[in-house]
């Protein structure tokens, strides 16, 4: 477990729609190597991150950081914006 948080300490990801109160869901993307393709394939992980202010909007590139110690079930990380998402 200690190894997961570790590699999760600090990710960048892009909020997506969620119903969660006093939180953001931010789906990172990471790229996975198959060993015997020798190729990479894309592969998304989502994390709750605390986002009391409600900040975060659909589309908005953010940087979450993992919590000491998990908030609920669900919401490990906090958030900080880095930009929004033009259309």
């Amino acid at each position: 477990m200690a190894g997961a948080v570790a590699r999760n300490f600090m990710v960048i990801g892009q909020c997506i729609a969620h119903e969660t109160k006093n939180a953001a869901k931010v789906r990172v993307k990471k790229l996975q190597f198959d060993e015997r393709l020798h190729m990479y394939f894309p592969k998304h992980t989502n994390f709750y991150a605390h986002d009391p202010e409600k900040q975060c909007k659909v589309g908005d590139i953010v940087l979450i950081q993992a919590l000491p110690e998990k908030m609920t079930r669900f919401i490990t990380h906090s958030s900080s914006k880095l930009s929004t998402h033009m259309e």
